[in-house]
């Protein structure tokens, strides 16, 4: 801490005289941190897009050392063209002399107004963060995580050599949360599903890994294959993207 103080005195001290800050005080550059995990991330890419149609956009990310799921918020926003840089958040607060001077900073925080607040006119979840983030018409299908093409032909090539797939995601969300309820399949639905439809062939992504990750061993079946564990989050996506047919929760995808 006294590291980081150090850092920060050093940098107040210089700012006047930096060139590069003031060049990029001067470019509209703002700085967009991003609280939450992959859902928050995946429904601010439309913002994100709106947003760089007024500035120059870096964004920090959440600790991805503080979380199982930090680092594939990252990953969403890999190739993102409408980012300038992007900061974890452990980067973000043990570099502070390499900060920038932002026009502006803006929290993208939207949770604790859609799921832990009742409005008495209906509000999409998309436009309830784009007001906060203060900007209007972003679309649901402008969520892009702008797939590479290794990346699709590589999702492509193995749906190709299953029959009949269908991904699934067999989660368990953050128990025993009030406002998880109805969000998620039950867990013994799925072995009800493999042995009802022998013709079809289930493919289960996400993590067992961390507290979201209980739960999700379904055993052995002859026509389920379990991806979890062994594909990132883009391939994830990937997968959901060429797949003829998916069930899958509101949850993290």
């Amino acid at each position: 801490q006294e590291d980081q103080l150090k850092h920060a005195n050093y940098f107040t001290t210089n700012i006047e005289c930096d060139q590069m800050n003031t060049a990029d005080s001067v470019a509209n550059k703002i700085l967009l941190k991003i609280y939450g995990g992959i859902g928050d991330v995946l429904m601010c890419l439309p913002i994100i897009r709106k947003l760089s149609e007024l500035h120059i956009v870096d964004i920090a990310l959440r600790n991805a050392d503080n979380s199982d799921i930090g680092e594939w918020t990252e990953e969403i926003i890999q190739y993102n063209p409408y980012v300038n840089n992007v900061y974890t958040w452990n980067y973000w607060t043990t570099h502070l002399s390499e900060l920038r001077v932002y026009r502006k900073v803006v929290v993208y925080n939207p949770f604790p107004y859609d799921q832990e607040m009742f409005y008495a006119q209906p509000v999409h979840r998309i436009d309830l963060a784009a007001e906060l983030m203060g900007v209007t018409d972003c679309k649901p299908h402008d969520i892009n995580v702008h797939l590479t093409n290794d990346e699709n032909v590589w999702a492509y090539n193995k749906l190709e050599l299953i029959k009949n797939p269908v991904v699934i995601q067999p989660t368990v969300l953050r128990d025993p949360w009030p406002n998880n309820q109805g969000k998620q399949i039950p867990l013994e639905i799925y072995p009800r599903l493999f042995k009802d439809f022998p013709e079809l062939t289930f493919i289960g992504i996400g993590t067992t890994k961390g507290n979201n990750g209980d739960g999700m061993d379904l055993g052995e079946w002859d026509n389920y294959i379990p991806f979890m564990d062994q594909t990132t989050i883009r391939q994830a996506i990937s997968l959901l993207k060429w797949s003829k047919f998916h069930i899958i929760p509101d949850s993290f995808l």
